[in-house]
């Protein structure tokens, strides 16, 4: 009887190492996907971070720019106050003659030039 036990429950001990080996080849696929799933969202993740960094740094490129061509528009619009107030001036006698006397030498006929 010792050996009809012994048979039995070295069948059970087989049983179970059969069911503990198809359970582990049944999860082995899941384990699989599972990788496959991790390395797929670590790519994804990558390639994320890679996109979000690039738009980053061209972000502060565009401001860079941003600032400087406001610098330029700045002074463009000093620039532009000042030659229409230049404009406005030259429509006076006066000032056209004080700028004909002074970068010109010009002169009345009867008057003489001062040397510097």
């Amino acid at each position: 009887m010792d050996m009809g036990k012994a048979s039995v429950l070295g069948g059970n001990v087989v049983n179970s190492q059969r069911s503990n080996v198809a359970s582990e080849k049944k999860y082995d696929g899941a384990k699989r996907r599972l990788r496959l799933l991790f390395v797929a969202l670590l790519l994804f993740m990558s390639w994320a971070g890679f996109t979000l960094w690039d738009q980053y740094n061209g972000i502060k490129e565009k401001k860079a720019q941003l600032s400087a061509l406001q610098s330029e528009l700045s002074t463009a619009l000093e620039e532009n106050q000042y030659y229409l107030a230049e404009k406005e001036k030259l429509q006076d006698d006066e000032y056209m003659e004080q700028i004909l006397h002074r970068d010109y030498h010009m002169i009345y006929p009867g008057q003489q030039l001062l040397p510097n």
